[in-house]
């Protein structure tokens, strides 16, 4: 469902009992501050050395980028 669906749930009380909180997407709080995060499938990542590259983003294309830190992953990466 949309965030301005949920949105419009919420003004009408009916949203749905699991959902505490309606934020916009691509973010969660952390230690009071939003953060940004996205989820990808695992065809939409590759990993060489110390680069993320992401592919498969619609109009944007293609994605290069250099990693300074450790990259942490969560699930399966199939493939």
């Amino acid at each position: 469902m949309s965030f301005f669906k949920l949105l419009q749930k919420k003004k009408d009380k009916e949203l749905p009992q699991f959902i505490i909180k309606v934020n916009p997407p691509g973010y969660k709080k952390e230690n009071k501050q939003r953060k940004l995060w996205t989820v990808l499938r695992n065809d939409q990542y590759e990993i060489e050395d110390d680069t993320l590259i992401l592919k498969g983003l619609g109009a944007i294309g293609r994605i290069v980028v250099n990693l300074r830190e450790e990259c942490i992953l969560r699930g399966n990466r199939v493939g």
